[in-house]
């Protein structure tokens, strides 16, 4: 009863503050324009625990919960909304704004639930200092709601907004259909463009703490440089940023369950894009550095060294054919210490339909989010040809990745990057990751409808098959595969 109560105040609410603001706009002849996405998909992922053994509950293991039933497979259907108003104030301001539901923009079919999810697989993305969204509890959220002024020598923006760099692999403004996450900053963006050049510095606040002092704040603030030449199809800049937290700060968490506290990082991301014919070259080259705080233990900070290059690749042969090849690594953490070292890619920043994908602990764990899954701690390799012709566009691929670190056994540390845990190793690992075969298709039903149907066969790695036991034992693996059929709107 409550629940439907808070519903009906929330639709209440929202026609309340849609019809005021149509009213406004009408007063004082501001034109308010209203864009957005919606898709729904049904999916299915067979075999999801990539083994039928018993599981092994060990901070070292690879194993995936079993659900009740102890059921092999996945079946969910989920949706997608971002409703964008634009409200053009005079000729010099407007104010934007972005709507949506739940935590990353999107939820399950059926659901009950509207909390974010704090788990160990979100909080700790959060902590590597990506802060890939900061939606909030309620099922209706505001996303961005920032005011741009335009001025003679420079654009202002004022308030909640994306930040987006580069190929998306560290910072992504969400802008694609079933993107569901965003990287969104409270604060100050300035834009200035000389010639070809964009400079753009940047002031925000990603946490105000539990209180008003500054001892508990997040903040953040850089510079980014970016040289664009449509005539000579070539793009390259630098972005240049650094994130600091208050030592009583209890709004990050590592992987260990504690506050991270006082941090430091510097966040150095190169960008390329060059264009020759019909061959397209893309590379992003984040690194991090700095001052972690107290990943492992509650009273010792940790160093952060962290990198990542990612390349796409693209031959487009004539108006029907094209190929291309993505090639990356991301670094990750051994566990010895003193430095952690793993580096966490945008969970929009993805290669394959399954591998990387889905954080596959969240279809038995209710407090983590199936999404909140991140390219981290592998070296990969994607080819992929695409045929497009009329209102039809099919694509396969095959993508091979391998883990940069793994358990050593012989009482090493080592780090599960799967459950973000430390832990003392019995055994050696495997590093191969898995070698999977995917096929989409996309319909253009119109110019605003599209129907895409992803299918993902993954010959599953024995990196997974690892349980951290003495005796060097492992689980026999099988291999999973998904389906995902959806359907979008686009306005």
């Amino acid at each position: 009863m409550q629940s439907n109560a808070r519903t009906l105040l929330l639709i209440f609410v929202l026609t309340l503050l849609f019809t005021t603001s149509t009213l406004v706009a009408t007063a004082f002849a501001a034109p308010m324009d209203w864009q957005g996405t919606f898709g729904a998909e049904t999916a299915l992922i067979q075999h999801h625990k990539r083994t039928s053994d018993a599981y092994i509950n060990d901070d070292g293991s690879e194993q995936i919960q079993p659900s009740p039933g102890d059921r092999s497979d996945a079946s969910f259907q989920n949706y997608i909304l971002k409703l964008s108003p634009t409200i053009v104030i005079n000729d010099g301001a407007t104010l934007y704004g972005e709507l949506s539901t739940n935590y990353n923009s999107s939820g399950y079919l059926g659901e009950s639930s509207t909390q974010k999810q704090v788990g160990a697989g979100a909080s700790f993305g959060d902590a590597l200092y990506l802060q890939h969204t900061s939606n909030g509890r309620p099922n209706l959220v505001l996303n961005q709601f920032y005011l741009k002024i335009f001025a003679d020598t420079a654009t202002y923006i004022i308030g909640r907004q994306s930040f987006d760099w580069g190929a998306g692999a560290i910072y992504s403004g969400g802008n694609k259909t079933w993107d569901r996450y965003k990287t969104i900053q409270d604060g100050l963006t300035v834009k200035f463009k000389v010639g070809n050049f964009h400079v753009t510095p940047y002031w925000a606040k990603i946490s105000m703490g539990n209180t008003l002092s500054s001892s508990d704040d997040t903040k953040t603030y850089g510079l980014t440089v970016l040289y664009d030449s449509v005539e000579r199809d070539m793009a390259f800049g630098l972005l240049y940023g650094k994130k600091t937290t208050g030592a009583y700060s209890t709004f990050f968490t590592s992987g260990q369950g504690h506050n991270l506290g006082r941090t430091d990082v510097k966040i150095t991301d190169l960008y390329m894009k060059k264009g020759v014919g019909d061959y397209t070259l893309t590379i992003e080259a984040p690194l991090i550095s700095g001052d972690l705080g107290n990943v492992y233990s509650p009273d010792q900070s940790t160093k952060y060294k962290a990198y990542a290059v990612v390349t796409e690749s693209s031959y487009k042969f004539n108006d029907n054919w094209s190929a291309g090849a993505l090639v990356g690594i991301a670094s990750g953490e051994d566990g010895l210490g003193p430095q952690f070292k793993a580096m966490y890619l945008n969970p929009n920043y993805q290669i394959a339909n399954l591998l990387f994908r889905y954080n596959l602990a969240a279809v038995a764990d209710t407090t983590q989010n199936l999404y909140d899954s991140y390219i981290t701690n592998a070296r990969y390799l994607k080819l992929h040809g695409n045929y497009q012709t009329g209102p039809w566009s099919l694509n396969a691929a095959v993508i091979t990745a391998k883990a940069n670190e793994v358990a050593k056994g012989n009482g090493n540390w080592a780090f599960n990057h799967t459950r973000n845990k430390r832990f003392i190793s019995n055994s050696k690992q495997n590093n191969n990751l898995g070698t999977e075969l995917d096929f989409n298709a996309i319909y253009q039903w119109n110019n605003t409808v599209s129907v895409h149907a992803d299918v993902g066969y993954l010959f599953v790695g024995d990196y997974f098959n690892y349980t951290n036991s003495a005796d060097g034992s492992t689980v026999k693996l099988r291999n999973s595969y998904s389906t995902v059929i959806g359907v979008s709107a686009t306005f």
